[in-house]
């Protein structure tokens, strides 16, 4: 069985059996070797990103898995760190044009991993890797930019778009919570695959907006496939399966399946249940969808009955009281979307108007820093009046968000 490796993670003892290029760009004589020595290591590291290891063929002692207890451990530390929103390398402008790469190429590689489960093939988890992999790329470039384009509603691939967009804000909540890149990586395989059993669900049952008691236990078996789907994914970690079967419980012992509670219930499956919701009160239709404002004051009214309250907190402080994606109305009058903000400057994000104080279209958008404004600009005193609902006003972000022309 081969098995992908970054060649910072090669082991003596491991057989290589594919580069990520040709052999014969390469000095290795025999095409497929065991490595033997530091040497060998370093010289594929000079050479390639990646390569193949045959398991079968590999000699070398392989690393255990962080286990539960460890995960918690970890966890119980950080929260002790004074968190802080990490510094973008560079502005959102200069990353929007490569988060829109990034988050078609997810788009397109997740409906292919859902489109595989529906059918009973199982899903390659390269395929998984490789969106975590370009997501966190984009997140250290400028959280912002991925952030501001996972906010996008997508109705005709509702499944496909919650599960990329519940990823997005895992991994931004991993690095803000300075987790281990393995622990990033995990949270976000998690997070992305956490409902992959709806895909055995019936379509009826999944699309009711009031389900009766029989389609809403029929519902509660997504957890029971997911976990059957995942579990025949080679590499899938446990602790990714495990967030599938436990995003449901609670903390207070009130949720499903086995009704666990507080420390019982591991911190990946905390986090995406968090998450998980925050999404779903946000890009729900017609009187449920709620602002983001809206949406994070009912995860901290539910801390310590629903949700943990440590990671629930960790959470609105990452996204901060504007979150990026967010439609708000100036004292003005005027509408823009959040589509920024710097650390240390929550309260004043940059914004795009898209309405005038009438509230008919800006023609084009207006690109606007109320940080400058607060600090004496020409408009001072111009502030945040409310958040409002994604769609108030007849307001489509998607228009606004994916035109090349505007960020």
């Amino acid at each position: 069985m081969k098995r992908k490796v970054d060649t910072k993670e090669l082991q003596i003892g491991m057989y290589v059996s594919e580069l990520d290029r040709s052999w014969l760009e390469t000095p290795f004589l025999f095409q497929g070797f065991t490595i033997t020595s530091q040497g060998d290591i370093n010289e594929l590291a000079r050479c390639c990103k990646f390569v193949f290891i045959d398991e079968e063929r590999s000699e070398y002692q392989r690393p255990e898995a962080p286990s539960v207890k460890q995960i918690e451990t970890a966890a119980v530390k950080l929260a002790q760190i004074k968190y802080e929103k990490p510094a973008p390398e560079i502005a959102i402008e200069d990353e929007m044009a490569q988060a829109r790469q990034v988050k078609a190429f997810a788009e397109q590689q997740v409906v292919l991993m859902y489109s595989q489960s529906r059918i009973g093939q199982a899903f390659d988890y390269d395929q998984a890797y490789a969106v975590i992999a370009g997501i966190i790329e984009s997140l250290i470039r400028n959280p912002d930019a991925m952030l501001l384009l996972g906010s996008i509603r997508n109705h005709e691939q509702e499944a496909e778009t919650h599960a990329i967009n519940c990823c997005i804000l895992a991994l931004a909540l991993g690095r803000y919570m300075k987790f281990s890149q393995k622990m990033v990586e995990e949270l976000g395989l998690a997070a992305l695959l956490h409902d992959v059993g709806e895909v055995r669900i019936p379509l009826e049952v999944l699309r009711a907006t009031n389900r009766t008691p029989e389609q809403t236990t029929v519902m509660k078996y997504h957890i029971d496939y997911g976990v059957e789907i995942l579990r025949n994914t080679p590499d899938i970690p446990d602790s990714v399966i495990d967030a599938a079967y436990s995003h449901h419980e609670q903390v207070d012992g009130k949720g499903y399946p086995r009704g666990l509670t507080g420390d019982e219930i591991t911190i990946f499956a905390k986090i995406v249940a968090i998450i998980d919701v925050y999404d779903r009160l946000t890009r729900s239709t017609g009187e449920k969808c709620m602002s983001s404002t809206e949406a994070l004051r009912y995860l901290y009214l539910y801390r310590n009955r629903i949700f943990d309250a440590k990671l629930t907190e960790a959470f609105i402080q990452c996204l901060g009281i504007y979150p990026v994606g967010s439609l708000v109305e100036l004292d003005s009058g005027e509408v823009g979307i959040v589509i920024s903000s710097l650390p240390g400057e929550h309260l004043f994000p940059r914004l795009m108007l898209v309405r005038g104080a009438d509230k008919r279209p800006y023609e084009p958008p207006r690109l606007v820093n109320l940080a400058l404004f607060a600090k004496g600009g020409e408009e001072k005193g111009q502030g945040i009046r409310q958040v409002l609902p994604p769609d108030a006003y007849g307001v489509d972000m998607r228009s606004y968000l994916l035109n090349e022309n505007l960020i």
